[in-house]
């Protein structure tokens, strides 16, 4: 591998690896308000249909900072345990940039009176992307990739809940597609990064009801654990763990705080209006090195929801 494309490698790794790990998936703090970004299962789990939409600016003073967007859509059939969703997203990381869109379907069986397990999969499209990057005057503009990629992508997850309880385990881009990005195809030396890596997420999370006064409280811990095993000599996996806790009051007003392993907290709220219309705001701070060259992340979440469907029996 000739010193051009090593330094293009090095750079790529940097910026396309959101929170400083192997990630090719993009991340979002608010996930507690939208399970369907970490578990393709959780279609035809509520009765109603629901748009989200996030969109994350990573370390907002920092020259070319990444950010994504995600808009999804989900929600049951009125008339037997399945549900369905769509999912569209844009990554861009630096000279990276990826874009995906997927469709969902998921099972619902009852167990006993009060959980349903749910079986869920999503197939769909990756589009891959670097740009020219300018290396100084001895090295200037060399793209390791002229044109966009494209390549496949599958998930699956289960996930069990009830009316105060969810768990659930998910796997993402599950074929492991080669992005084909060195010039050299016989150079697989860091071939374990130029590929769609695999993300395992298991989430589990318990909904506590209680009154004070006039008003109801509902506080939500959520616990999530995302692996991003990977398979480089000298070098480990990725497992990252986030701890939330949410409290919204009269399903209208709600706070919440997080933190990663990764030595991140996060400070969130938001509100909901006649109960349909959800807003969202997110500012997370890093305590790691990037805290010299950013002063944080945001990140805004908007929601949509429809009336509740009566299923026919």
């Amino acid at each position: 591998m000739n010193t051009k494309i090593f330094i293009l490698f090095l750079i790529i790794i940097l910026l396309t690896n959101i929170e400083g790990k192997s990630q090719h998936l993009p991340q979002f703090s608010q996930y507690m308000m939208n399970h369907y970004l970490t578990n393709p299962a959780v279609p035809g789990t509520y009765k109603n249909y629901r748009i989200k939409t996030h969109y994350r600016y990573q370390w907002i003073t920092a020259n070319d900072a990444p950010h994504s967007i995600v808009v999804s859509m989900y929600g049951p059939f009125d008339k037997y345990d399945m549900g369905y969703g769509f999912l569209l997203y844009s990554d861009n990381t630096g000279p990276t940039s990826r874009l995906g869109f997927y469709g969902s379907y998921a099972y619902n069986i009852p167990v006993g009176e009060e959980y349903h397990l749910s079986f869920g999969a999503s197939l769909g499209l990756v589009q891959y992307k670097i740009s020219n990057i300018d290396l100084g005057d001895d090295i200037i503009d060399v793209a390791i990739i002229k044109k966009p990629v494209y390549r496949p992508d599958a998930n699956f997850g289960v996930y069990l809940s009830s009316t105060n309880f969810y768990a659930g385990i998910a796997a993402f881009q599950l074929i492991g597609s080669k992005l084909d990005v060195f010039d050299d195809p016989a150079d697989t030396t860091y071939i374990g990064f130029m590929r769609l890596l695999r993300h395992y997420y298991a989430s589990v999370g318990y909904i506590y009801r209680f009154k004070k006064r006039r008003n109801v409280f509902y506080l939500e811990p959520t616990f999530i654990v995302n692996r991003t095993p990977f398979y480089i000599k000298n070098m480990k996996s990725t497992m990252i763990y986030d701890l939330s806790c949410k409290l919204t009051v009269n399903k209208e007003y709600w706070v919440g705080l997080s933190y990663k392993n990764l030595r991140t907290i996060a400070l969130m709220g938001g509100y909901i209006y006649d109960k349909r219309y959800e807003i969202g705001l997110c500012y997370e701070y890093s305590f790691d090195k990037t805290r010299y060259v950013s002063s944080g992340s945001i990140e805004v979440m908007i929601g949509y929801l429809f009336d509740n469907l009566q299923k026919k029996r």
